[in-house]
C-alpha cells in the first residue's frame, strides 16, 4: 500500500512539473448566409502536412453541393471554400485520409431526405488538398443493392493493405422486399485505387416490427492500429420500445469482411439509452 502511495505522490509531483496551459481559440470557418444552410459537416487530417480538409453540404432551396475548406495545422482557413460535388441530390458525406498516396477518400449518397427510394452510394478521390482526383464511382452496382436505397456512409482506411471499406444502410424501398432479409448495415471493401473489390457484405439486418423499420445505423468506423480488426459503432432502436429506447453496439470484425455473426457485436451502454424528440446520438471510437 505504501508503494502505492508513493507512486501516486510521483505522478502528481510529475504532471504539475509538465503542466501546459491549453488555449483554444475559437475562428468561424464558414460564414452564416441568408437563407442558405450548412450541414453534415466531417473532417479528415492529412497527417504529412497537419492540414484538415473540412467537407459538408450546402444546402439552398433549390440546389445543394458538397463543399470543402482546408485548415492549416493551428486550424485557421488556408484559402477559401470551395466545391466538390455539384450533384443537387449529393448528401451525408464521409471523409478518410490515405497517407500512402497522400490523397482523400470521399463517400457519399444522393439521398438527402433519407427516403424510402432507391438511391446510390458514391466514392471520389479527392487530392491533398481536396480537389477532386477522380470522378465519382458508384459503388452500389450489385443485384440486390441497385433495387434498394442506399444511403448515410462511413469510410475507414485499412494502413495494412492500403485499402478501404465503406459502410451504409442499405434498405427496402416496397413491401415487397420487406422479408428477404438483404436490409440493413452493409459494408463493402475498396482497393487502393478505391474501385470496388467484391460485392457488398450484410453486417446487421434491420428489424422489422409492425411495419417500422428499426435499423441499424452506422456512427463511426475504422481499423484497429494494433490487431488491424475493423471496428464499427452503430445506434439500434430497442424492439417493444415504440422508438422510445435504444442501444450502442459495438462491432469488432475481420477486416475482410468475412465470418461476420451476431457474436461479433456487443452493446457498451449499461441501460436502454432513453429517447426525446430532442435527442441527437452519436458515436465516436
Amino acid at each position: 500500500m505504501k508503494r502505492y502511495f508513493v507512486l501516486l505522490a510521483i505522478l502528481f509531483i510529475t504532471a504539475a512539473a509538465i503542466a501546459q496551459p491549453i488555449q483554444v481559440q475559437k475562428s468561424t470557418y464558414v460564414a452564416k448566409e441568408n437563407n442558405i444552410f450548412h450541414a453534415n459537416e466531417v473532417v479528415a487530417t492529412n497527417t504529412k502536412t497537419g492540414m484538415t480538409l473540412v467537407v459538408w453540404e450546402r444546402v439552398t432551396s433549390n440546389s445543394r453541393q458538397i463543399s470543402g475548406r482546408i485548415l492549416n495545422n493551428r486550424g485557421a482557413a488556408a484559402q477559401e471554400s470551395f466545391t466538390i460535388v455539384s450533384d443537387p441530390n449529393a448528401a451525408h458525406p464521409a471523409i478518410v485520409y490515405n497517407p500512402t498516396a497522400n490523397e482523400f477518400l470521399l463517400a457519399y449518397d444522393d439521398n438527402p431526405q433519407i427516403q424510402l427510394r432507391h438511391s446510390d452510394m458514391y466514392v471520389m478521390r479527392l487530392n491533398a488538398q481536396g480537389r477532386p482526383a477522380s470522378s465519382a464511382a458508384k459503388i452500389t452496382t450489385d443485384s440486390v443493392s441497385t433495387e434498394m436505397g442506399n444511403f448515410n456512409a462511413k469510410v475507414a482506411f485499412n494502413s495494412r493493405n492500403s485499402s478501404y471499406v465503406v459502410l451504409w444502410l442499405r434498405e427496402v424501398i416496397n413491401s415487397g422486399q420487406a422479408d428477404d432479409g438483404t436490409n440493413g448495415l452493409v459494408g463493402a471493401l475498396l482497393s487502393s485505387n478505391a474501385s470496388l473489390n467484391g460485392s457488398p457484405v450484410l453486417l446487421q439486418k434491420t428489424t422489422i416490427e409492425s411495419n417500422r423499420l428499426w435499423e441499424p445505423i452506422p456512427q463511426d468506423v475504422l481499423f484497429h492500429p494494433c490487431n488491424g480488426k475493423l471496428l464499427v459503432v452503430y445506434v439500434q432502436i430497442r424492439s417493444g420500445t415504440s422508438g422510445g429506447q435504444a442501444d450502442y453496439v459495438l462491432g469488432t470484425l475481420d477486416p475482410s469482411l468475412s465470418g461476420v455473426t451476431s457474436a461479433n457485436f456487443v452493446q457498451v451502454n449499461p441501460s436502454p439509452v432513453i429517447l426525446s424528440n430532442g435527442f441527437a446520438w452519436s458515436g465516436r471510437i
